[in-house]
């Protein structure tokens, strides 16, 4: 294939044989916009970093032993989520991808493009067909013993807690019995968004009339469809809405929707949580549609670069802030997270399996966080249902694991370097190369120091307006 040097995801400076890199697994945003406007809406990270070095033809080798525990929670993670497949038609560059491949194999799958992950509500709903399934087999059984015990099976169709009615064509081995009188007409069915989003509304402006909903020049909630069968609710406004939207997460609750709360950056308006509330119909985005596995694929920074920016500050609840601190906040977050993961496990341990959004209510559970805290901050960002740095925390905890200095490190560096993407108006992405095979280093530093001019002329404008 030939040697060939790679590209800095964060400076854009190249990497030669033998450099020393950070190595993360970055995730295809399935919602990515051709309008980007947050640093993972393209690619979002998928594991905290790893250190290495580069090898000379786009990938990387050599991982340190300090990395070895973080490295084992980078394939743990396939175990639950990899699209696994086959060879493809190029048997040199298609190579099959499968559970428990090893670290070398994963990268080749890579570079070929073939590592894709499900996302979990297909997950789930890959479950839920599997139940109804084993449910089937289980009526079948019981009808050839009792013929008579139809009228209880359709009783269990209504799901316990949610009040929905599962609907199940009868097979010819199950005539449905002929109902005494006529049934009253189905509900015009509306699309799931729509429904859910409107019936929110008016559930919130009835029992919680004290919390107000947003208007233009009014602070307030606003409910907005996220996607099909799933709605989002964002404070919109600069005040302090804790305590409002543990309302509105209380009274969804009581009234019968899944609900998760995700923790902003807490640095902006649209930091403060959000609240995603699932349809009560059952239907999830995904459920009834074709949802396509998503890329993973890796990415590499030069370390020398990423230590100069550890070196830096960033802003964060509208204050400066240094490493040391979040250092410090590092320490304290992984307290945390082996004490809720604990707790996370033993509530699953209790959880009726056989209801398919179990896992939901864990996430939910778990999510307790504290947005002053900055890598508790960006360590519970998570987009609903995708597998981020929130669940690769938690397996990195999993197990009784204990989190040793390093890996309370790399959460405080992933954090800091996810603040300064944001500031630096950075997108994530995977790792490429491109232009002469062995960069012109003069070049960068001609380039560099002429945007540096302009950008120095500009700090200093903006210094004298504020």
């Amino acid at each position: 294939m030939g040697s060939f040097s790679s590209t800095c995801v964060l400076s854009g400076l190249p990497i030669h044989a033998g450099d020393a890199v950070k190595c993360i697994l970055v995730t295809a945003n399935r919602f990515r916009d051709t309008r980007p406007c947050y640093p993972t809406d393209l690619w979002f990270p998928r594991t905290l970093a790893i250190d290495a070095f580069y090898n000379d033809y786009g990938s990387f080798e050599n991982v340190t032993k300090e990395s070895a525990q973080v490295l084992d929670a980078w394939l743990k993670g396939f175990d639950k989520d990899l699209a696994e497949r086959g060879s493809g038609s190029n048997q040199y560059h298609d190579t099959p991808v499968t559970k428990g491949m090893s670290l070398v194999y994963l990268l080749d799958g890579m570079r070929a493009g073939r590592v894709k992950v499900h996302t979990k509500d297909s997950i789930l709903t890959r479950r839920r067909v599997k139940a109804m399934n084993t449910f089937i087999s289980e009526v079948k059984e019981a009808v050839a013993a009792d013929p008579g015990v139809v009228k209880k099976i359709r009783e269990r169709l209504l799901k316990k807690g949610s009040g929905e009615t599962v609907t199940v064509d009868p097979s010819p081995e199950l005539p449905p019995p002929v109902p005494a009188t006529p049934p009253p007409p189905a509900p015009k069915e509306e699309h799931p968004r729509a429904t859910t989003r409107k019936l929110i509304s008016a559930i919130l402006a009835k029992k919680l009339p004290e919390v107000p909903a947003f208007k233009e020049g009014r602070e307030g909630y606003a409910p907005a469809q996220y996607t099909k069968g799933c709605v989002i609710i964002r404070w919109q406004g600069y005040s302090d809405s804790s305590q409002q939207m543990a309302k509105i997460v209380e009274t969804l609750k009581a009234e019968g929707f899944p609900v998760v709360v995700a923790a902003g950056t807490g640095d902006y308006d649209h930091g403060k949580d959000v609240i995603y509330v699932l349809s009560r119909t059952g239907t999830l985005f995904g459920g009834d549609q074709k949802d396509p596995p998503q890329t993973v694929s890796f990415a590499m920074i030069r370390k020398d670069v990423w230590d100069a920016i550890l070196q830096g500050k960033v802003e964060f609840n509208f204050k400066q802030t240094n490493f040391a601190s979040f250092l410090k906040a590092a320490k304290t977050f992984a307290k945390d997270l082996q004490k809720n993961e604990r707790k996370a496990q033993e509530f699953l341990a209790r959880k009726d399996k056989s209801d398919p959004l179990h896992w939901f209510y864990a996430e939910d559970f778990w999510l307790r966080h504290d947005t002053k805290n900055p890598v508790h901050a960006y360590m519970t960002h998570e987009l609903p249902f995708e597998a981020g740095l929130k669940t690769f925390v938690r397996t990195l905890a999993k197990d009784g694991r204990t989190l040793g200095d390093y890996e309370i490190r790399a959460m405080a560096e992933m954090a800091f370097i996810c603040a300064t993407v944001g500031t630096l108006r950075m997108f994530w992405h995977p790792a490429y190369s491109i232009g002469p095979q062995y960069s012109e280093w003069s070049d960068h530093v001609d380039f560099l120091k002429k945007a540096l001019a302009i950008a120095e002329v500009q700090a200093a404008e903006q210094a004298k307006r504020y």
